[in-house]
């Protein structure tokens, strides 16, 4: 493997699409989760102490993983 066609690696693919809002927006919007943090502060801390907030991250990672990661690397 010559180096311009070396790997991105996972961790990239995500900052990136964790860096846009409509991504985000639609991942929600679509799996019912709330990587926005929408909500008031209450509900916010609830999420966050029930493990919701870290489930949302892993479950969008694993998007990001099957739907970008792993076809740019194909």
């Amino acid at each position: 493997m010559n180096p311009e066609e070396r790997e991105i690696p996972l961790w990239v693919c995500v900052v990136a699409a964790i860096n846009e809002p409509k991504m985000v927006k639609q991942f929600d919007r679509l799996k019912g989760t709330n990587l926005r943090q929408a909500g008031r502060p209450i509900e916010l801390l609830i999420d966050e102490h029930t493990g919701r907030l870290e489930h949302d991250f892993e479950e969008f990672v694993e998007f990001v993983r099957d739907v970008i990661y792993e076809r740019m690397n194909a």
